[in-house]
């Protein structure tokens, strides 16, 4: 889901907000259990954006730069900045963040693919040699 603030933004009443809000803990409880992940993503993490029934149903959190401890702490939930992990202190480097799985922590560094050429060579690095999956007409 890009941009949680948009589904739960001022131009819906409170009911369209509830009725987000519900499908979107159902998603969240029915996917866990089938082994879907849900990736939400908000450049507004408020408590009104993400509340605490979303909260409640978030396993794995990804915060990168934060604007304060507060914010980290919405993101990554319970007292997180106070323990160390403080996503307003990251400053201008891109890519870097903390993870939250459980109750655990991890710094991480991801990288920015924006180009074709850096795609095609993730691609060669990743699989030097082209897959070719066999069509059911190949078979014997």
């Amino acid at each position: 889901v890009d941009e949680l603030a948009w589904y739960r933004g001022k131009r819906w009443t409170e009911q369209q907000k509830g009725t987000v809000e519900d499908r979107l803990v159902i998603l969240l409880e029915y996917g866990r259990a089938f082994g879907v992940h849900v990736v939400l993503c908000t450049q507004t993490p408020t408590t009104e954006i993400v509340t605490t029934r979303i909260q409640a149903q978030l396993v794995q959190r990804i915060a990168f730069g934060t604007t304060d401890a507060r914010v980290s702490n919405l993101i990554l939930g319970g007292d997180s900045a106070s323990r160390g992990y403080r996503t307003d202190r990251i400053g201008e480097r891109p890519g870097v963040g903390i993870l939250r799985h459980g109750g655990r922590h991890a710094r991480l560094r991801c990288d920015l693919v924006d180009k074709a050429t850096d795609l095609a060579a993730l691609e060669q690095a990743v699989w030097p040699e082209p897959v070719r999956w066999p069509a059911p007409w190949d078979q014997p």
